[in-house]
């Protein structure tokens, strides 16, 4: 019984470390990527009528965003997240997706509880604005 519970007691321990590295991993990802994006404010009149695609990956992928732009006429269309590994569920991409597509603005209002996965989109937008441009 007392071997149970030590084996029980490890177990706790270590899921305890992993979610506490997992947080700290993913605030210092966040930081990089709002130090990433410094000042940039995406204009998509400097931008010809097509798909832009951009990425923003850090820490060997563990906190990866992939975005499509469409751009027509200087107008945001649509925007996509391809990927957004940073919040899985929680209906985050959704709501970020909706205050890009709804607003019809690349510089969206961040959702409340999701400022670090608002900021992996801006540095996705970032990149795919900044090829666009090239």
């Amino acid at each position: 019984m007392r071997k149970a519970i030590n084996i029980i007691l490890l177990i706790l321990i270590i899921i305890v470390i992993v979610v506490g590295a997992g947080l700290i991993i993913f605030n210092k990802a966040g930081k990089a990527a709002e130090k990433d994006i410094g000042d940039f404010t995406p204009v998509t009149k400097e931008l010809e009528d097509g798909c832009y695609k951009g990425d923003y990956s850090i820490f060997l992928g563990l906190a990866k965003t992939e975005v499509e732009l469409e751009i027509r006429d200087s107008t945001l269309i649509k925007c996509e997240l391809l990927k957004l590994v940073t919040t899985p569920g929680y209906g985050i991409a959704e709501k970020i997706l909706s205050n890009i597509n709804t607003s019809g603005n690349l510089d969206f209002e961040a959702v409340s509880g999701a400022t670090y996965s608002c900021s992996f989109v801006r540095a996705a937008i970032k990149e795919a604005v900044e090829k666009g441009k090239q």
